[in-house]
């Protein structure tokens, strides 16, 4: 008759559970870790962590993260992450990361942002080296500098939006501002602007 390891099996069934995916309530670091679907009801740190989704209520430092669902209602700081969809609730400021689509509310200061679709950002945009395809903003201030756009729709009625480009900047398409008075800051020989500017105008520094 076989005998079994009672420690070696207790351990597998917890390594199973982990990779299953768990719930997690207050303070949560993980590291090295690997899940299906992660939940975390307050403040987390995650640094080497992969799951298909990841859904946390609370503010988030974040290194070398991937997962096809991020879901954020927090504050958001890290660098170097891999996302399918990205959805965040609050601040975000981070480095290094390349999503699908990208929809922020709160405030954004990303630097090497890669974007394959959709982006969206309700708030204050700052983007350093980002490479993006359609840029939907509902923000009085927009700053790029070195990125890569198709076309930038600047959503709101309020007076003087203004969009900021520094440096080596391509805008693919069209500018279009829905309060029809903005205006484009263009700062730089190296900024190019190929398609047209609807509702505000062009300033040439």
């Amino acid at each position: 008759m076989k005998t079994y390891n009672i420690g070696l099996l207790v351990a597998f069934l917890s390594l199973f559970s982990s990779i299953e995916g768990g719930t997690y309530n207050g303070p949560t670091n993980l590291t090295l870790s690997i899940q299906d679907n992660i939940v975390i009801n307050g403040p987390a740190r995650l640094h080497r962590v992969k799951a298909k989704s990841i859904v946390i209520k609370g503010p988030v430092e974040f290194s070398e993260v991937k997962a096809n669902q991020f879901d954020v209602t927090g504050s958001l700081k890290g660098d170097h992450g891999e996302f399918g969809q990205f959805v965040v609730i609050g601040p975000v400021d981070a480095s290094y990361v390349k999503c699908d689509s990208f929809s922020v509310t709160g405030a954004v200061h990303v630097s090497y942002l890669d974007v394959k679709n959709e982006t969206v950002v309700v708030g204050l945009l700052e983007l350093q080296h980002a490479n993006m395809q359609n840029l939907t903003v509902a923000s009085n201030e927009i700053t790029l500098d070195h990125a890569s756009v198709k076309n930038i729709l600047i959503k709101g009625k309020s007076d003087n939006p203004t969009l900021t480009l520094k440096n080596e900047v391509t805008i693919e398409g069209d500018i279009t501002f829905e309060s029809g008075n903005g205006q484009v800051m263009a700062e730089g020989s190296r900024v190019k602007i190929h398609g047209k500017i609807t509702g505000g105008r062009l300033v040439q520094h």
